[in-house]
């Protein structure tokens, strides 16, 4: 099984116009290689549009639906409309 996650050696820091995602931590120490899933399931769940875009160029399609399928932190609701969004 190939590795989805990103490649890149330093990920840029989570943009300040998505800090309300994180209200729980401090995002500015949210590392986006290793905090992949929490970063997936927060948007999947709480995110909009833009937020999801914001993911979709920095993590493979593949890890985001791997993420969708397999979190138990994602609500059936959200699953729901991001698996209709990804067909």
């Amino acid at each position: 099984m190939s590795d989805l996650r990103p490649q890149s050696k330093r990920p840029s820091p989570v943009p300040d116009e998505f800090y309300y995602l994180f209200w729980d931590t401090d995002p500015k120490r949210i590392d986006l290689k290793r905090n992949d899933r929490y970063v997936i399931e927060r948007v999947l769940e709480v995110g909009d549009l833009k937020s999801l875009k914001w993911i979709q160029m920095i993590y493979p399609t593949g890890l985001i639906i791997e993420t969708l399928k397999t979190s138990r932190k994602i609500s059936h609701k959200s699953k729901n409309f991001w698996a209709i969004w990804f067909e």
